[in-house]
């Protein structure tokens, strides 16, 4: 009887202190995680970023590439992409000049949130800006300013498991092309943007659509379309045109037009950060003149959910 006690202990003990550290042997499957497990995508939010009145920030995704080596059950440790994060590792350097931004404020929150991701949960997004690092000041009228600069933004992504509280690192995806400038405020202009449709569905994420939106960009506040480099034109940071036209005259317009057709999938993946039914999001236009000046327009999309 003696023995049979003291195993019965032990096993209370097991159980116990697997539901103490999250190590539930019975329910869940943890998996070791491997960099082939996943896609990342990793953006900024856009190609230049005024020096004043701005913020930079990066647009990301994490998938879980589904196989048939992945059962309903396993599940996967990973963090999002913070920028005040112990785990996710970042690298900002000044291309110009090698110098790297260090961090000038202590993080609140170090060691970051962590996603248990599954087949059902197999993607995480979301925005990430860096107010912690030493790539801003106050200018002297108290206002927030960036430096002036090209910056290279480098992501050491590390992928694991939590053992007993503690963090144990298996492997790691390095990302190394994200790339941004910081420019003066006074070299961007403005403009005038219409989109086509207006309102934007959902459900085009998971419907995968071959259409187009059309976007009519003019009244530029400086010069016309016809200056705009034709391939120098940005949605969101991340999009470039399918198609490219200059009108001679649009409805809402003075003067001539600069047509462009995106693809409705990638558009509507680059404003959605998260999955609401019906908000505002912002569409930002961007495009390099043969001046040097660049056109930055922002304006609200309504996503809205209808039908597929």
């Amino acid at each position: 009887m003696r023995k049979y006690f003291f195993k019965t202990v032990l096993v209370v003990m097991f159980i116990f202190y697997s539901a103490l550290f999250g190590i539930n042997c019975f329910c869940t499957n943890y998996q070791n995680p491997k960099s082939e497990n996943f896609s990342i995508f990793v953006k900024p939010a856009k190609k230049y970023f005024n020096s004043k009145n701005d913020e930079v920030s990066l647009i990301w995704k994490i998938t879980l590439n589904i196989s048939d080596n992945i059962s309903e059950d396993d599940q996967f440790w990973v963090f999002p992409i913070y920028s005040d994060t112990g785990f996710v590792r970042f690298s900002i350097v000044n291309i110009e000049t090698s110098e790297e931004a260090k961090l000038k404020f202590m993080p609140i929150n170090w060691q970051g949130d962590s996603f248990e991701m599954n087949k059902s949960f197999s993607s995480i997004k979301g925005i990430t800006t860096f107010e912690l690092y030493d790539i801003w000041n106050y200018n002297l009228n108290e206002e927030k300013e960036f430096y002036i600069g090209k910056y290279q933004i480098k992501i050491d992504y590390p992928f694991g498991i939590i053992s007993f509280g503690k963090f144990i690192e298996t492997d790691k995806i390095i990302i190394e092309d994200i790339v941004y400038q910081v420019i003066d405020s006074n070299n961007f202009i403005n403009g005038k943007v219409i989109y086509n449709p207006q309102k934007w569905n959902i459900q085009w994420i998971e419907s995968q659509p071959e259409g187009y939106i059309n976007c009519f960009i003019g009244n530029l506040d400086s010069g016309t379309v016809e200056d705009i480099i034709l391939d120098e034109i940005w949605f969101n940071g991340t999009s470039k045109p399918e198609f490219i036209d200059i009108k001679n005259n649009h409805g809402g317009f003075d003067g001539k037009v600069l047509h462009l057709k995106f693809k409705m999938k990638e558009v509507i993946e680059s404003v959605i950060l998260y999955n609401n039914s019906r908000m505002n999001y912002n569409a930002n236009i961007q495009a390099k003149l043969k001046n040097g000046k660049i056109l930055n327009i922002d304006s609200n999309i309504e996503i809205i959910k209808l039908d597929k």
